[in-house]
């Protein structure tokens, strides 16, 4: 196979695997799981590798796709439209000025910038909660949605950066 073949599917790979992860796990928290105790968490786990393809991607495109992972969001979570996606824009945007600062960071750092990131995107989305009358958010729920996200971190991006590096070296 020629080299251009294989920096091909290495670069696809690295570009759509994030993406396709991400989407699994908005389908994955729109299944019911029964558990009624627990009624006001909510769980952005695609945030992970939405990070991860901010960090590692550089594509024109990318924040259109946050945005509609973020409606589809919206909709399974059965948000208000508009809600998930504004989120998703905003996590987009602060998770732009953590390329130059993470690019050779360890990976501690990385789960702290998150961690400090989806804790500021769950913020704003109490404050928008705030001034809507449909959105019942208790701010309790929305701390602890927010340090569960974080904790599921390693869990997610872990693995995520390891298909990421050896596809990119494979390309090389």
């Amino acid at each position: 196979m020629s080299r251009f073949g294989s920096q091909a599917q290495g670069a696809t790979l690295q570009t759509v695997l994030p993406y396709f992860v991400s989407v699994l796990c908005v389908l994955l928290h729109g299944l019911p799981l029964g558990l009624t105790s627990l009624p006001n968490l909510a769980l952005g786990l695609f945030l992970v590798p939405l990070f991860a393809i901010n960090l590692n991607n550089e594509m024109d495109r990318a924040p259109i796709y946050f945005v509609l992972i973020g409606l589809f969001a919206d909709i399974l979570m059965e948000a208000p439209l508009g809600y998930w996606a504004f989120l998703a824009g905003l996590f987009y945007i602060l998770s732009s000025g953590q390329k130059q600062v993470l690019q050779n960071a360890a990976f501690s750092s990385h789960w702290l910038s998150f961690v400090v990131l989806v804790f500021i995107v769950y913020l704003a989305g109490f404050v928008i909660s705030l001034m809507r009358n449909d959105l019942d958010i208790q701010f309790a729920g929305q701390l602890l949605s927010a340090l569960i996200t974080g904790l599921f971190y390693p869990i997610l991006a872990w693995p995520l950066g390891l298909i990421i590096s050896s596809s990119s070296q494979e390309g090389v």
